[in-house]
């Protein structure tokens, strides 16, 4: 019969000692009594049953009660916060991708997608944010796409665009110079193009119209002594490398009277007020590198890429079934004027960097706008914003192409395309989007070209149709532009942004800033005098030829017939940054 070991005696325990200390001197922990087994069950039941919210709090509690721990936890959210005011601080500075917006070629349709994109950043900081951004790129392994549709998980790099995934083409045919990330992947358009590819050679070259005469460059020219003008040169045959102070310009006013505005037609002296170089691709590429180098600008002739595409474009049927009956953007005006605009500031979503009110209540923050431009309560709305078919537009802007007299008042139309590429290369950016621009103007793609210097900063390639006697007012672009007419002729004048404090630009916060408030057609002198001053030149652009417009240059647009101009944007550079900060953008 087995005896039950009894526990240590009293006497066993050591001076000085404890029970513990005694219990455990053999090695063997202390009996547990009944009472202390019942309580230990209850506790493991009782925490069984507690709620998630009162075992946090009791969590909480015991941490609250432990000092080492309650420092590091205030350490650690310490460390949370720094990392969030970093973020904001960087984001206030340098923006996000989303709000960065280039010029006019981002305008929202109001019917199909609410408020437009508000403008983003100002010029100042346009530069270190392009900057920052484009080195925050990175490109993601093809798992993304699954068959040429585009994965749930794909998301947009930090500057903007969509990581370079291959998509599924077209076993239909393989479309010259494309690209396996951007472009039209369709049967339809495979087909499409197979047709007429293959009667590329039978399609006959589009010749120009007109040959110009440039003006006579003269030193004893009027202006202003704070404008040193360039020694002559001929536009034909430029030097290598671009004269000091180029390009030649004359007073604006002086041009504009020369060649009214209103009036498309022809001039009987065929002269221009040209300062800006003509290179030919074939013989004068290296000059126009040089320049494109220095951020000037010029205009590029002969290209054998873009004269291909003007074939295309101006072969009979060719547009009705490249563009087919999809609803694509376009403007109606009341007049032969197009004013871009966005919402007033108060109905944007980020009204910090459209302060209408603190305009409206500061006129001394620009002195130089207009009076009207401070007080928006009786704006409105300059255009009407639609969508229609290729079609429908082709129906209303022949009317001059057949005989029929449309004035300066009579109503007008603006057509629209829009090729997301790595914005959206599925077409993300725009309802209806066209992304066969892309196959279509291989010279603008996103790869390192004579017009493209940016790559990984183009934001798709817009395209405008345009009407006879159309007119988009004066105003500057915040990146480099590459611009082409593809068919029909477009009359272009240009100022350097040094002449923005005479040009009397709508302000920051304004539905149209960026843009002259004056009336090009009908100068106001008395409201804006300072406009007397401004100088600028003039190029008229036909069908092949390729205007390059560096960063904040300011262009006035107008379509002598029914034409097709398409342009690319291809990031930002400092140059021109100044004087346009000092119009208080």
């Amino acid at each position: 019969m087995h005896q039950r070991r009894s526990g240590p005696s009293a006497s066993a325990v050591p001076p000085g000692g404890d029970i513990l200390s005694a219990a455990t001197s053999d090695g063997l922990p202390p009996p547990a009594s009944s009472s202390d087994v019942r309580k230990r069950r209850k506790k493991k039941v009782a925490t069984r049953n507690v709620s998630p919210m009162a075992r946090l709090s009791l969590q909480l509690r015991q941490i609250f009660q432990d000092e080492d721990t309650l420092v590091t936890v205030i350490q650690a959210l310490s460390i949370i916060i720094l990392m969030g005011c970093g973020i904001a601080l960087m984001l206030h500075y340098f923006g996000t991708p989303s709000e960065f917006q280039d010029g006019d070629d981002h305008q929202q349709p109001q019917q199909q997608h609410g408020a437009p994109v508000p403008f983003g950043v100002p010029s100042s900081t346009a530069a270190p944010q392009s900057w920052f951004w484009s080195t925050l790129s990175w490109v993601v392994p093809n798992s993304g796409m699954m068959g040429g549709r585009r994965s749930n998980k794909r998301k947009r790099m930090p500057n903007g665009l969509f990581p370079r995934i291959d998509l599924k083409p077209s076993s239909v045919y393989d479309i010259p110079d494309t690209l396996s990330f951007v472009g039209d992947k369709s049967d339809h358009y495979a087909t499409l193009r197979k047709e007429y590819d293959a009667k590329m050679d039978e399609l006959p070259n589009i010749q120009k119209k007109y040959t110009f005469a440039p003006m006579a460059m003269t030193n004893t020219d009027d202006h202003p002594l704070d404008h040193d003008l360039p020694e002559p040169y001929d536009i034909y045959n430029c030097p290598e490398y671009p004269p000091k102070n180029y390009p030649y310009d004359w007073n604006l006013l002086q041009v504009l009277k020369h060649w009214e505005p209103d009036d498309p037609t022809i001039p009987s002296d065929m002269r221009l007020f040209q300062g800006l170089c003509v290179f030919d691709y074939q013989k004068d590429y290296d000059k126009a590198v040089n320049y494109r180098r220095q951020e000037l600008p010029f205009v590029v002739v002969n290209d054998p890429q873009v004269q291909q595409t003007v074939k295309r474009w101006n072969a009979p049927g060719y547009m009705e079934q490249l563009l087919g009956n999809v609803r694509h953007r376009a403007e109606y005006s009341e007049s032969n004027h197009f004013l871009y605009w966005n919402k007033p500031a108060g109905q944007l979503r980020h009204p910090r960097q459209h302060n209408v009110r603190k305009i409206q209540q500061r006129p001394d923050l620009n002195p130089l706008i207009a009076p009207e431009a401070q007080n928006l309560k009786n704006w409105k709305e300059p255009t009407q914003m639609l969508r229609m078919t290729y079609l429908d537009w082709l129906a209303r802007a022949n009317l001059t192409e057949t005989g029929a007299v449309v004035g300066p008042n009579d109503p007008h139309w603006y057509f629209r395309l829009i090729g997301c590429g790595e914005t959206g290369p599925e077409g993300e950016c725009d309802q209806g989007s066209s992304e066969y621009l892309f196959d279509e103007l291989p010279f603008f793609q996103p790869r390192e070209t004579l017009y493209v210097v940016d790559p990984m900063e183009q934001k798709g390639i817009h395209c405008r149709f345009g009407m006879h006697g159309v007119i988009a007012e004066n105003h500057f672009d915040q990146s480099r532009n590459a611009i082409v007419v593809l068919g029909g002729e477009r009359r272009y004048v240009l100022a350097h942004p040094n002449q923005c404090k005479r040009l009397s630009l709508l302000p920051k916060g304004h539905p149209s800033a960026r843009h002259s408030a004056v009336d090009w057609s009908d100068p106001d002198l008395d409201s804006y005098p300072e406009f007397a001053e401004a100088r600028g030149n003039e190029v008229v652009l036909q069908p092949g030829d390729v205007l390059y417009l560096p960063t904040n240059w300011f262009h006035y647009i107008i379509s002598l017939n029914l034409n097709f101009q398409c342009n690319t944007r291809s990031g930002v550079t400092p140059e021109y940054m100044k004087p346009i900060r000092e119009c208080g953008f």
